[in-house]
């Protein structure tokens, strides 16, 4: 995963500017605003930023496993149909 930080390192070992567009320090957009507050909140809660990280890796991980196993579940569901049958989702 790419952190501002590594950019940032990036450009002043390349001698090279970074530029920020000031709308970014404003809670103008929704982005911003999920930027400048709610993640930070949710990092405060979590107990820091890779306590905050291991839970989203957690939820990815089980979203992942749910996903495979409906796939798994329908593919078996509807192999175990007669060929002549129709299948209608709702």
């Amino acid at each position: 995963q790419l952190r501002k930080n590594d950019i940032t390192t990036f450009l002043i070992s390349n001698a090279l500017e970074w530029r920020e567009d000031e709308s970014n320090a404003t809670n103008k957009y929704k982005r911003n605003k999920v930027r400048n507050e709610l993640i930070p909140l949710m990092r405060e809660l979590a107990g820091g930023e890779q306590a905050l990280q291991k839970r989203f890796n957690n939820i990815d991980q089980q979203s992942r496993a749910i996903s495979k196993d409906l796939k798994e579940r329908a593919t078996s569901y509807l192999a175990s149909m007669p060929s002549q049958s129709e299948f209608w989702l709702p």
